[in-house]
């Protein structure tokens, strides 16, 4: 019986040496994995300005870049573990929970980029049609109203603009009570603006997330690959023992 546990301490002495010499940085990341994701989510100030939006997306590539480096020393790092494939699990989640915390404020800083341009463009446009009304002369702006055009465009001969008559080719099939009862384009409400805003910026948000979803699938293939590989080239490299 004493001879069997001599036995089995001389074995697991090796074994035991061998776990406890694999790197502990991936240990580490499994404990905390689960929760990187959650912590600092929405640390910052609030995004209120298309700067503060511009600030978030520059920290953003910064931290990836962070993200890529430590990454690329944790598969270093796993090539010496003995269990390597749980060590290379532990890295790749790691890396996913920190890219997860990252995409949050980079989504939001990217809608609310989004939502100015859209307010941005809606204001010129009524800007240009309140302008357009207003240098538009009082006949042009009553033949507009009646007919559901917009002024003719003075002319620059004499630099006075000549009275706009009336148009002489109305067609029966369209009469002028129709013509004039047909409402002129009114500006978009913030309401609309907003509703439009937040179905552009969903249907993006999906867009982006379904892209990024097969990027990392298809990057977790080509490393899985390229790991096999590896790992048989090495094993084919190794001396037989006689």
């Amino acid at each position: 019986m004493s001879a069997l546990c001599l036995l089995g301490s001389m074995l697991g002495s090796p074994l035991h040496a061998q776990v406890s010499a694999a790197p502990s940085v991936p240990a580490a990341q499994i404990a905390g994995a689960n929760t990187v994701a959650t912590v600092a989510a929405n640390t910052g100030p609030a995004i209120d300005s298309v700067e503060r939006a511009d600030d978030v997306i520059r920290d953003g590539a910064r931290q990836r870049a962070a993200v890529a480096a430590r990454y690329a020393k944790d598969q270093q790092a796993c090539s010496t573990a003995f269990f390597m494939t749980r060590c290379l699990d532990a890295a790749r989640e790691h890396r996913r929970a920190e890219l997860a915390r990252l995409r949050t404020p980079e989504i939001e800083a990217n809608a609310f980029k989004r939502r100015a341009r859209v307010i941005e463009r809606d204001r010129a446009l009524d800007e240009k049609r309140l302008k357009s009304e207003q240098e538009a002369s009082p006949d042009q702006r009553a033949l507009k109203i009646r007919d559901g055009r917009p002024p003719a465009a003075p002319d620059a001969g004499d630099g006075k603009a000549r009275t706009a008559k009336p148009p002489t080719d109305i067609r029966p099939d369209r009469p002028v009570a129709q013509r004039a009862s047909k409402p002129l384009s009114a500006p978009i409400s913030p309401a609309a603006q907003a509703a439009n805003a937040a179905s552009f910026d969903r249907k993006a948000a999906e867009s982006a997330a379904r892209q990024r979803v097969l990027a990392e699938k298809k990057a977790e293939k080509e490393r899985d690959r390229a790991g096999k590989k590896a790992r048989a080239a090495a094993s084919e490299a190794a001396p037989v023992a006689p």
